[in-house]
């Protein structure tokens, strides 16, 4: 697999990551939006007496399909690329099929989609908050959405990040989903083997603190032999991603009580972000 994508993810409507690519004059196999990509509009929330939020969304959503289609869409335009694939995030309340109808992109659920030859899995959802938010669903609900993808898949792209792996909130709380760290790396317990055997790359945000990149090496077994994960956690910034036959700088995968440490970047990937480009 020789690819190279843009993946963003938890815009929130801030645009200046794109500005920056095309000033660089770069160009994109694929460009991956992973969910938040919308700004909200404060005058669609209000406050319930109990503290919790309501948030009108039958004006959300063509609020935030007027911004996609005067701001976004013309900058998408911009970056030369082959396919564009749009995962909604907790804050999206729009369908982006509405403005971009020749993209791949997921509103809700989850499904298995094949791009370049390339199986993708996409899934919606992160877990609860205050069901506030598009989505919210836990842990045995997005299992349920996991489960239905084929675990064949080389790509998922997911707005929510797995349990421990570039996962830590504002609060120093993982907000990543355990279900998907097992479908990823299995479990001691019960001798549990990896759902999807056959990842290279998983795309995903929403944790805005743990931005970057990091490569996870799987051992083999009887049943798969070695591989590594990409894990493109790209809140707030843009990563470029290199797919080439086999990534390097990778490290052992994470116990399930351990938190995963950044390894060495080789050439294979670029990420970058708040500073100058």
């Amino acid at each position: 697999m020789n690819l190279k994508v843009l993946h963003l993810s938890d815009l929130h409507g801030n645009l200046k990551p794109l500005h920056k690519i095309i000033k660089k004059g770069l160009s994109f196999d694929w460009i991956v939006l992973s969910g938040d990509i919308a700004p909200n509009h404060v005058g669609y929330i209000s406050e319930r007496g109990d503290g919790f939020r309501i948030i009108n969304r039958e004006k959300e959503a063509p609020h935030q399909n007027r911004w996609a289609t005067n701001a976004l869409k013309p900058l998408l335009e911009r970056i030369p690329h082959k396919r564009l694939i749009i995962v909604n995030g907790n804050h999206d309340f729009n369908d982006f099929a509405e403005v971009f109808p020749e993209a791949t992109t997921q509103f809700k659920d989850s499904r298995t989609v094949t791009i370049d030859g390339i199986k993708v899995g996409l899934a919606v959802g992160i877990n609860p908050l205050a069901y506030e938010w598009h989505e919210e669903l836990d842990d045995y609900q997005f299992n349920n959405l996991l489960m239905n993808l084929d675990p064949t898949i080389e790509i998922l792209v997911t707005h929510a990040p797995p349990n421990q792996v570039l996962d830590l909130a504002y609060s120093g709380q993982r907000i990543g989903y355990q279900c998907l760290y097992g479908k990823l790396f299995g479990s001691r317990l019960g001798n549990h083997y990896p759902y999807f055997t056959g990842l290279r790359l998983h795309m995903f945000g929403h944790a805005h603190e743990s931005e970057g990149i990091k490569v996870i090496e799987i051992e083999a077994n009887d049943i798969y032999p070695a591989r590594s994960i990409i894990f493109s956690n790209a809140a707030t910034v843009a990563n470029i991603l290199e797919l080439t036959d086999k990534p390097e700088g990778a490290v052992a995968p994470p116990s399930e009580a351990a938190q995963v440490r950044a390894p060495e970047m080789g050439d294979a990937f670029n990420n970058f972000g708040g500073g100058d480009v």
